[in-house]
């Protein structure tokens, strides 16, 4: 099996494309791509700014086996988030402040597991 991640436009969120391996990791690519865009609140579509709150959600992971689509993406950055939270101990008010402490400490726990 492969995944591929598209963007709110429906383009690959990796160039060239990445093809994961197994549905997880495109989960974890998508939301690691996801916080590429916390400092500023949103990301910039074609189509217009997708405030940050929204942008799982209209993200998609594509199997390249069966060509079928999954959209469920805001469900698992939740469980994503809970799980992070549960570990650092922060909640998420949506601030920039709080914005910026999330994503330095996501990333500091993905690092120490070896995904970033």
């Amino acid at each position: 099996m492969s995944f591929i991640v598209n963007s709110p436009d429906g383009i690959p969120i990796a160039a060239p494309p990445t093809r994961y391996r197994t549905r997880d990791e495109a989960w974890i690519a998508l939301a690691v791509w996801c916080l590429r865009y916390v400092p500023q609140g949103y990301y910039a579509s074609v189509k217009g700014h997708v405030p940050i709150e929204e942008l799982p959600g209209r993200c998609s992971i594509y199997d390249v086996r069966n060509g079928t689509t999954d959209d469920p993406a805001v469900e698992v950055l939740r469980e994503l988030a809970d799980y992070f939270d549960d570990r650092m101990d922060i909640n998420w008010d949506g601030g920039p402040n709080d914005a910026m402490t999330w994503h330095r400490r996501i990333t500091e726990v993905l690092a120490d597991l070896g995904g970033a």
